[in-house]
């Protein structure tokens, strides 16, 4: 994560441990790297009509999809 967004691995880990709070600029980056994930990431809510999604939804499409495919063969 460091690499891709220019925060410090540490602050990362310390966040994840619940050590530390999240911080603007790892909003902003992931914002950056994800954009479609920056809406739900600040208010916990999707908006599919104008592109805002979740990873959670984006994982269960892609999980329905891989099902569906499957039963096709």
């Amino acid at each position: 994560m460091e690499e891709l967004t220019g925060v410090k691995a540490d602050n990362w880990k310390n966040t994840c441990r619940n050590q530390q709070r999240v911080t603007q600029d790892m909003v902003e980056a992931i914002g950056v790297i994800w954009p479609q994930y920056a809406y739900w990431l600040v208010t916990g809510k999707t908006d599919e009509v104008h592109g805002h999604t979740s990873p959670t939804r984006d994982r269960i499409a892609r999980d329905l999809e891989k099902v569906k495919e499957e039963g096709d063969q």
